[in-house]
């Protein structure tokens, strides 16, 4: 498989994907301008997901010399982020959002070449204060309570 082949088909599953969350959101209530509803984040998220999956589409179908894209070279890295993306998932409700956070940025910058351990826990500590600023301050939305049960 090349890379346009590969570029093609992530774009068209991301396209389905956003697309699909566009479709559900429709059936939430969209509220008004002054007071939106809770359809509005997940309508501009699946749409901006749709638009950069056409994009990507697009120049991944006009790639002109696509590289070589070998599956079972990158399986092992594949695996190490779906098993990370799992552990978040399961560590969320129990721990809170911090720590989870962490090692997942951590695996994920791993996992992409980012080098020097302290460039990567630099990077996962910003990401994540980013994050629960983004979510905790200004939106106001609260992450899971920690039930430091496993």
């Amino acid at each position: 498989m090349n890379a346009r082949t590969a570029g093609q088909i992530a774009a068209g599953l991301f396209l389905v994907i956003g697309g699909g969350q566009v479709y559900l959101a429709l059936g939430l209530p969209r509220g008004t301008l002054a007071e939106p509803g809770p359809a509005v984040f997940p309508l501009l998220v699946g749409a901006a997901t749709c638009v950069a999956s056409l994009c990507c589409l697009v120049l991944a179908s006009v790639e002109a010399e696509p590289a070589r894209f070998d599956v079972r070279a990158n399986a092992p890295r594949l695996a190490v982020l779906v098993a990370a993306f799992v552990a978040f998932i399961a560590l969320l409700p129990r721990i809170g959002f911090i720590v989870p956070a962490l090692m997942l940025e951590m695996v994920v910058l791993q996992a992409f070449g980012m080098r020097g351990a302290w460039r990567r826990a630099a990077a996962a500590v910003v990401i994540t204060a980013a994050a629960v600023v983004l979510f905790e301050v200004l939106l106001d939305v609260r992450f899971p309570t920690p039930s430091w049960s496993l």
